[in-house]
């Protein structure tokens, strides 16, 4: 990827996301391999994204700790209570603002860029909507299925 994509046409805008970032900590090749394009990718016009439900496993792993670290921007969403804790610690977050994600609802997070933070709503767009609504669907047997 990093040859044939990233690399590739360097004064081209590029963005590399991984979602369920924790589970690439699993194996030692995936969790470098991750490390590396956090480091690189600011070099070569590329935004590098990831996400994670899993915040303290992630930042208990070296290399989950250096992705954080090269990280120049960060949004937090409403943690699972246990995560809490480790989440305000390693973002060394003030009370507010450990309150304000204690009770954050849908689309409100914080927005950390750097050392500045703000209280962001998210809303989508009805395109957006579209794209990620899920309905339950009944088949005449009896079954289901999300559409």
């Amino acid at each position: 990827m990093w040859e044939r994509f990233v690399k590739r046409e360097p004064w081209a805008r590029k963005a590399v996301v991984i979602d369920e970032a924790y589970e690439y900590l699993r194996h030692e090749a995936s969790a470098e391999y991750m490390e590396t394009f956090a480091s690189r990718c600011r070099k070569r016009t590329c935004s590098f994204r990831v996400s994670t439900q899993r915040y303290e496993s992630f930042a208990r792993h070296p290399m989950g700790e250096a992705v954080i670290t090269n990280a120049g921007t960060a949004i937090l969403f409403q943690p699972h209570p246990n995560e809490m804790a480790a989440l305000a610690a390693g973002y060394k977050l003030s009370e507010g603002e450990v309150a304000f994600l204690a009770q954050a609802g849908q689309g409100e997070c914080l927005l950390r860029i750097q050392n500045y933070v703000t209280a962001v709503v998210i809303e989508p767009t009805e395109y957006e909507k579209s794209l990620t609504k899920t309905t339950y669907v009944e088949t005449p047997a009896g079954e289901g299925w999300l559409t």
